[in-house]
């Protein structure tokens, strides 16, 4: 093509003798210069469009991992920490203490844990079985960090995240980014770590082993009178139950933000 004006030039240029090397040489500057601009424009197009591309491979990464997310990490650390905190209102109304201390909560009556972790309802009554089962639990918390935080670093990384034209869709990636993050990130870690840590130094205090409890009744005769440990018991239910509530807020911002994403993803082929 460049070839083909270059032809046309100089035979214009020509034409008139006196301007024929100006003409050329103007000319030649032109289409150098009309060259380069016409190869950045396919370059930037096909680079935008490769960003683009990996772009949509990232987000369809993000709904697969919010998806293992909510049925793997959340939904396992719910069904834990809803049976210790419920667990624990147990153990507080059997050692003659008030089991719904929390303000504005009333317990779900009707509650039923998942089989692996107890059979049937929570007692009402003196029960030595669930005693020894729930306060083998009250410590376990299970890890709880983001899943998919990886592919949203990465996003970052590659520079990406500027892609995504709807503005709402990046404040929702970005929020259940940070919402995962104050719910179960480092410091929520720490107040965990720390209460676990007070209630173990009670119960060895005490001289229990909260793997093998002996006698279940020594325990709950400890805690009528220990109103100390009694504090500790009330942290660890309090935890426990933000857990699980957290769990229950992300599951449904994960299902949102699913939504939210394939649509982008439709409209966005």
């Amino acid at each position: 093509m460049i070839p083909f004006f270059r032809k046309i030039r100089k035979k214009m240029a020509d034409d008139n003798k006196p301007l024929k090397y100006m003409r050329y040489a103007i000319g030649e500057i032109v289409l150098v210069v009309a060259g380069i601009l016409i190869a950045l424009a396919i370059n930037n197009w096909n680079e935008d469009r490769a960003k683009k591309v990996a772009l949509q491979e990232h987000l369809k990464n993000i709904v697969e991992g919010l998806n293992q997310d909510s049925e793997g990490r959340l939904t396992l650390v719910k069904n834990i920490n809803e049976f210790r905190f419920y667990s624990m209102l147990y153990l507080l109304d059997i050692s003659g203490h008030e089991p719904n201390y929390l303000t504005n909560f009333e317990p779900d009556k009707d509650f039923v844990p998942v089989e692996w972790l107890w059979k049937g309802k929570i007692p009402t009554q003196y029960n030595e079985q669930f005693i020894k089962v729930a306060i083998r639990w009250m410590p376990i918390t299970t890890e709880a960090n983001g899943n998919y935080t990886t592919i949203l670093d990465r996003i970052n990384d590659d520079g990406l995240f500027s892609y995504i034209e709807d503005p709402a869709l990046q404040s929702a990636i970005e929020n259940n980014y940070g919402e995962d993050e104050r719910r179960f990130g480092i410091v929520e870690g720490q107040n965990i770590r720390k209460f676990k840590h007070d209630w173990f130094d009670a119960m060895n205090s005490a001289g229990f082993n909260s793997e093998y409890i002996k006698d279940p009744k020594e325990v709950i005769e400890w805690l009528e009178n220990n109103p100390e440990a009694i504090g500790k018991l009330r942290n660890l239910a309090s935890n426990a139950k933000w857990l699980f509530e957290s769990c229950d807020f992300m599951i449904e911002d994960n299902k949102q933000l699913i939504e939210d994403v394939n649509t982008y993803l439709l409209e966005n082929k």
